[in-house]
C-alpha cells in the first residue's frame, strides 16, 4: 500500500468506481474477458466516442463489433509487450462517412481502488 509523506493530507480521491459511475469510464470488463482478458478493462469516454461511437443509426451490433476489434488490438499489444505497463496500439476505425481510420490509443495496466491489476484503454496523453 502506498504510504504518504507525514504531513500530507488528502483533499480529494477519485475512485475507479466513481469514474465508472459517472460515466468517465466505461467497464468493458464482459467483452474483454470473451477475447483473454483475465482482469477488469475499462475505456475514456474519449477513447469510446473516438472508436466506438459512429454515425446516429449506429447499431449495437456495429459497436459491439468496434468493440472487440480495440480489445483484440490491445490484448494483441499486451501480448506482445508483456513487461510494460503502458502501452500503445493502432486500430483501425470507421467514421460516420463510412471511413476508417487508423486511431492510437494507450493502454495503462496498473493498480485498481484496492491495488488490484486494472486495464484502462485512452487516447494518447489522457493519462
Amino acid at each position: 500500500m502506498l504510504k504518504m509523506p507525514a504531513g500530507f493530507n488528502s483533499i480529494s480521491v477519485y475512485s475507479r468506481a466513481s469514474a465508472i459511475d459517472d460515466g468517465v469510464l466505461i467497464d468493458v470488463t464482459p467483452a474483454a474477458r470473451i477475447v483473454g482478458f483475465p482482469i477488469p478493462v475499462a475505456m475514456t469516454i474519449a477513447a469510446w466516442d473516438d472508436c466506438l461511437t459512429g454515425s446516429d443509426d449506429n447499431t449495437p451490433l456495429e459497436e459491439n463489433q468496434r468493440l472487440r476489434d480495440v480489445l483484440r488490438g490491445a490484448i494483441i499489444a499486451a501480448k506482445l509487450n508483456g513487461d510494460k505497463s503502458v502501452l500503445g496500439f493502432d486500430v483501425a476505425c470507421s467514421s460516420d462517412s463510412g471511413e476508417t481510420s487508423l486511431i492510437t490509443l494507450t493502454m495503462h495496466i496498473g493498480g485498481g481502488d484496492e491495488g488490484e491489476p486494472v486495464i484502462t484503454i485512452m487516447l494518447p496523453g489522457e493519462d
